[in-house]
């Protein structure tokens, strides 16, 4: 019985059990050949046990799915071995790319990139928005500086 199965409000499912067992058996750190692969399994072992304590079952699975489907999973020097890891590899890298261009897309639509494009096309006509901004914003707070001057002086205070 694992500490989190001794917790009275840990209740997990039979499914969920055995599929955390199953991603234990294959990405545990002490099957590691090397350091940095150790590294790696312990960071998905560490994921692996917050995906069990939260009762994640979606999680856990994903875990597994992208274990099966690491280069790192094939075992084995031969040719073949070595081009499967390489095919992995390139699907990884691919995956990688669509998530990064996705990432980009959805910083290009927040009002700080809007500002820069801003910012950029001023500078090319030969002015300093920034400048500009923060003038207008001086002005505005000498205005309302002067404003909550007269409603003092209105107060009597």
């Amino acid at each position: 019985m694992t500490y989190l199965e001794s917790a009275k409000d840990f209740k997990p499912s039979d499914s969920l059990k055995k599929l955390y067992r199953q991603v234990a058996k294959l990405i545990h750190p002490d099957l590691a050949t090397d350091d940095n692969e150790r590294l790696r399994r312990q960071n998905l072992m560490i994921e692996a046990n917050l995906a069990y304590e939260n009762q994640d079952e979606e999680r856990l699975k994903a875990i597994l799915h992208g274990w099966e489907t690491s280069p790192e999973s094939i075992q084995g020097e031969g040719v073949v071995a070595k081009l499967i890891r390489t095919i992995r590899q390139i699907a990884q890298s691919q995956m990688r790319l669509k998530a990064i261009g996705e990432e980009i897309e959805a910083l290009e639509q927040t009002d700080l990139y809007q500002l820069r494009n801003q910012v950029i096309t001023a500078q090319e006509a030969g002015s300093d928005l920034l400048a500009e901004m923060a003038l207008q914003v001086d002005e505005q707070i000498t205005t309302a500086k002067e404003q909550l001057k007269e409603l003092k002086t209105k107060l009597g205070l």
